[in-house]
């Protein structure tokens, strides 16, 4: 399951830096020791940009997909 996850993320974070202009950098990151555990660290040129990538249809196709992975409270 973590392994479908991890190719997911990558999958996206490289969609990212290759379509979204105003991204400088997008990379996901695992906790040390951990499986489990990702981090996904963004930095955008501006906040016009950090609000564009919410809306990209890359990360609400990659939402539907994690759904049945990500932890609820």
């Amino acid at each position: 399951q973590h392994e479908r996850v991890g190719k997911l993320l990558r999958t996206y974070a490289y969609q990212v830096r290759n379509e979204e202009l105003g991204c400088d950098s997008y990379l996901v990151t695992r906790l040390i020791g951990s499986e489990h555990y990702f981090a996904a660290h963004g930095r955008f040129i501006d906040w016009d940009a950090f609000v564009a990538h919410g809306e990209t249809e890359h990360l609400h196709k990659l939402m539907e997909q994690m759904k049945p992975y990500l932890a609820t409270p």
